[in-house]
């Protein structure tokens, strides 16, 4: 493993979900041990996903299935960042959905017709094959007609067994160069979800780990914010992201595996674990009507100005939905 700096007092992880943890629904070596390991430090875990083509309850039944414990209050999605987007800037709107997946996270959202080339926000999630040359051009005379465009994360690629993908965020980038308008971005790297995660463990940005497979819009993403940085070398990571980043992370690491030893070593020393908030609360030092900021576009990762987001942790499970940062 390796790091720049002597950073130390960490007290909680962010951990991306696919490419750290998953591979699709298979768990990676040892990442269930790992995350056992960072609780019983006694850190804060909060589970961070752009994947969109997949429910909530569905990710968090594979990470249980991987034998990886996670309650509604630490799972973040970028569905459901994006439906609190919707829901407060444009909540009467009628959405052009492109993704590969389901719409039911999108709580409130009045769907266009695949074919109708006037609705009034053009919504990109996840990339695929229902991606097709006849709806990306539906999508494009919405934008021109004057529909707003919003990407649910800003990823250009993913992988999975077959090899890289196109991801949602090339999509976007393509639509906003055909149609000049440029996307606000909801998950990833935009710093909501981010911001969200560490108000629910109640720890400020310096003390806590953000770990990932993607050096921009995960780990260069959280350093931006404070955050410390930590890459990994297993989903989408390839060496020449490095060459091609304009920094280095602050660390290194192998596989998530490797993990537990450096959080061990970035600790603040305590005499017993703490306990994660309970679900529904704010954790130390978090108060309901805490605020922290929204912002992000296509090609930024630091907060331009943009909403407000009320930090609160408290969708369930039994409502079909997940703890999530809620926009006033």
């Amino acid at each position: 493993m390796s790091g720049p700096g002597t950073t130390s007092g960490i007290r909680g992880v962010l951990l991306d979900v696919e490419g750290v943890l998953l591979r699709g629904t298979t768990p990676l070596p040892s990442a269930a041990d790992a995350v056992t390991g960072l609780r019983r430090l006694g850190l804060g875990v909060r589970f961070l996903t752009d994947t969109t083509s997949q429910t909530s309850a569905r990710i968090a039944a594979s990470l249980i299935h991987a034998g990886i414990d996670v309650d509604g209050g630490e799972l973040f999605t970028a569905a459901a960042a994006t439906s609190a987007y919707l829901q407060e800037h444009h909540p009467d709107a009628r959405c052009l959905l492109l993704n590969d997946g389901g719409s039911e996270e999108l709580v409130g959202m009045r769907m266009a017709d695949p074919d109708d080339s006037t609705a009034d926000v053009v919504v990109v999630g996840g990339g695929g094959p229902s991606f097709s040359w006849k709806q990306l051009n539906v999508a494009l005379n919405c934008l021109l007609g004057g529909a707003a465009l919003v990407a649910m994360h800003g990823a250009p690629i993913w992988h999975t067994g077959d090899g890289y993908c196109l991801d949602g965020g090339s999509y976007a980038r393509m639509l906003e160069e055909a149609s000049g308008v440029t996307a606000v971005v909801t998950g990833k790297p935009a710093p909501n979800m981010f911001l969200a995660a560490a108000s629910s463990i109640g720890e400020p940005c310096g003390r806590l780990l953000m770990v990932g497979d993607d050096v921009v819009n995960d780990v260069l993403a959280a350093q931006d914010l404070g955050m410390v940085g930590v890459q990994v070398r297993t989903g989408k990571f390839r060496p020449t992201d490095l060459q091609r980043a304009d920094r280095r992370p602050d660390h290194i690491v192998d596989s998530i595996a490797d993990l537990p030893e450096l959080a061990s070593a970035l600790a603040e020393p305590r005499a017993a674990a703490r306990r994660d908030p309970p679900q529904g609360s704010f954790g130390p030092g978090g108060r309901p009507g805490d605020r922290v900021t929204y912002g992000g576009r296509i090609r930024r990762t630091t907060p331009k100005g943009g909403a407000w987001i009320d930090a609160r942790c408290s969708r369930r499970w039994a409502r079909g939905r997940q703890g999530s940062p809620l926009l006033r």
